[in-house]
This record gives structure tokens, sequence and C-alpha cells, in this order.
């Protein structure tokens, strides 16, 4: 399974329990999160990675979730179905 793949997946979850969700795209700032969940207000910040083990985070990734992290942004990094499941069914209660 690709990254994309997991991305789609994250994706089409997210949708079927209501769950509000945006592919981002941050113009001449790599590193920053490739998803943005929400739901009854709350938003996270969603990086994927390769499910295969072998997608790890760039320097310039862990510096960006630092910094959000350091201004109180709730950001996530998943790497499987397992995991998109998990963060779903947490901040929906479901």
């Amino acid at each position: 399974m690709s990254e994309r793949s997991l991305q789609n997946y994250l994706i089409k979850q997210a949708k079927a329990y209501g769950v509000y969700a945006r592919k981002l795209v941050a113009v001449g700032n790599t590193g920053f999160p490739d998803v943005m969940i929400s739901f009854n207000g709350h938003a996270v910040f969603v990086e994927l990675k390769n499910p295969n083990g072998k997608g790890e985070l760039s320097k310039k990734q862990i510096s960006e979730i630092n910094k959000m992290k350091a201004v109180g942004l709730n950001v996530l990094v998943l790497a499987s179905h397992a995991e998109v499941d998990d963060v779903i069914a947490r901040i929906t209660d479901a």
C-alpha cells in the first residue's frame, strides 16, 4: 500500500463518519502535514507515512510538526489503516 492510498483511506473514512477532511498544500512550505481533519470544532493535522515502514519524517517535517505543536496545534503521524481507524473513532467517540 502507498502513502497515497492511505491518504485516500483517511479521507474516505472521515467522510463516512461525518468528519471534515481536506488535503493540504502549503505553497512554498515543504514539511507541512498532508491532511487536516476536523470534528466538533477540533482540528487535527495529519502527516501520513508509507504503511510499508519505509517512510520516515524528514528534518523539515519534524521541524514543522514541532513548531505547530509548540503553538498548541494537534499533529499526528499515521502509517496504517488501524491508526486511521483509531483516530477517527477517538475524535467522533464512535
